[in-house]
């Protein structure tokens, strides 16, 4: 169930029975496929993973699929995340424009941008 106070929320809980529940009824010859796209999804970054159970989060973590962001990223990064998961879908058939732009400052010879 949705948790109180999450208005338009509510088909989240229903929603993730019932896909756990097709996972769970898929026949053995099509478990390789969902296996695979599981894998890619999660790989993504489409599907992430969270638990209570320590054990369990630590080996999300070391999979690399518990769509934790790194503290200290190996060079210059960006996140958008854009999801809807309110009622009206209104989103889905609108588009976004971005533009980022930072001065440019020299430093030495060289140009930092």
């Amino acid at each position: 169930m949705a948790r109180p106070g999450d208005p338009g929320k509510a088909y989240l809980g229903p929603f993730g029975h019932a896909v756990v529940d097709a996972a769970l009824k898929t026949p053995r010859a099509k478990w390789v496929a969902l296996a695979t796209a599981l894998q890619r999804g999660a790989a993504e970054k489409h599907i992430v993973l969270h638990f209570n159970d320590s054990q369990l989060e630590q080996l999300v973590a070391d999979a690399g699929i518990g769509g934790v962001l790194p503290q200290r990223p190996t060079g210059d990064a960006v996140l958008v995340a854009d999801s809807n998961l309110s009622g009206p879908k209104a989103t889905c058939s609108s588009h976004v424009t971005t533009t980022w732009s930072r001065p440019s400052t020299r430093r030495g010879t060289s140009w930092i941008s």
